[in-house]
């Protein structure tokens, strides 16, 4: 299986035990596999820890597949991931036995392609992302914008028509943010207001962002879930804002997940 936000995932279980992990991209794309022991159409339990807001949040689900989705495929591009390859340490043991015995190379990168699959498989998706950018179209944007501040059919203020510009960071104590935000973020002034740009990824799980109650300015979201928001600053760096998000997790049945963190900005990179 295909997924992604990947980022915000700490465990995926079947029936109790954990699925086997593939390469975890920098997208937040990913794929698992697990062994399916009864028919297409039993129920399974799956279970999934996330983070969500300020906590880590669990889910337990029914899971099932469609028998007569079945179609005939390439086994070369559906190799059995190896077991260990969740951490760090078992990728670098596996590549230190490749070295020894001068073997696992081709499955190595059989195993790679079989994830970048997972990525183009996911691209489909493509149809649901561009409605979520007509909604964000609606309910983000800025009312009284200019025309010639708009750029691609976005209500983002494009970077060649910002007056001045500086690098920040954004300091929380939300993992959630922290997942689906990058830091540095961009402060920048435009005929005397101050704003704040920032660059997040699983954007295709998040229905609502907003600052101190008002949506921020959304971007596009790229097939791979990354996105740009902008917001007004109306204070100063380091007034505490509150920042809200409405998350739908990336798996059938799961509730919604609404929470609010405080988030602020500095100019010095902040200490982990």
């Amino acid at each position: 299986m295909n997924g992604s936000s990947g980022q915000l995932i700490n465990s995926l279980s079947i029936n109790g035990d954990e699925v086997t992990w593939g390469e975890l991209k920098d997208d937040g794309t990913f794929t698992v596999q697990f062994e399916l022991d009864t028919a297409l159409s039993d129920e399974l339990d799956i279970g999934m820890e996330m983070e969500s807001g300020a906590s880590t949040k669990e889910f337990n689900v029914s899971l099932s597949l469609i028998e007569n989705t079945k179609q005939t495929a390439d086994t070369d591009n559906h190799l059995l991931l190896p077991t260990d390859n969740k951490t760090e340490e078992a990728n670098e043991e596996d590549e230190l036995d490749a070295g020894n015995t001068g073997e696992s190379d081709e499955e190595g990168s059989n195993s790679d392609h079989a994830v970048e699959q997972g990525n183009e498989e996911e691209t489909e998706s493509g149809s649901s992302d561009e409605l979520k950018n007509e909604e964000r179209n609606v309910s983000g944007s800025r009312n009284n914008a200019d025309d010639d501040l708009s750029s691609n059919d976005s209500n983002l203020i494009p970077e060649e028509k910002f007056d001045e510009s500086e690098t920040v960071y954004f300091v929380t104590d939300s993992d959630a943010t922290n997942n689906y935000f990058e830091n540095p973020a961009t402060l920048f002034t435009k005929d005397g207001q101050k704003y704040i740009q920032m660059n997040g990824t699983g954007g295709q799980f998040i229905d609502s962002l907003t600052i101190n109650g008002e949506e921020v300015e959304w971007g596009a979201i790229e097939s791979g879930g990354t996105f740009t928001i902008q917001f007004e600053l109306e204070g100063a760096l380091s007034d505490e804002l509150d920042f809200g998000m409405v998350i739908a997790p990336p798996i059938p049945g799961m509730d919604t997940q609404t929470f609010n963190v405080s988030l602020s900005f500095t100019e010095l990179i902040p200490v982990e």
